[in-house]
């Protein structure tokens, strides 16, 4: 285990790169005051694509994101 080609199937590459991906970016979210319990926060991109979060009220270290 864990030697030479162990995270390869073939010459398929398994490992899935997040170059590209929309960024929700939790230190920002925080500077605003956007996870403070009970509120709710959508974020908008460029591209059109929104993700709504809100954090629960009953414990102040959930986060629940919709998309």
């Amino acid at each position: 285990m864990g030697g030479f080609g162990s995270t390869r199937w073939g010459t398929a590459v398994t490992r899935v790169s997040t170059e590209g991906l929309l960024r929700l970016d939790a230190r920002l979210l925080a500077s605003e005051g956007c996870l403070a319990p009970g509120t709710s926060t959508t974020v908008t991109w460029g591209s059109g694509a929104s993700i709504t979060t809100k954090v629960a009220c009953d414990d102040p270290l959930v986060m629940r994101v919709g998309y």
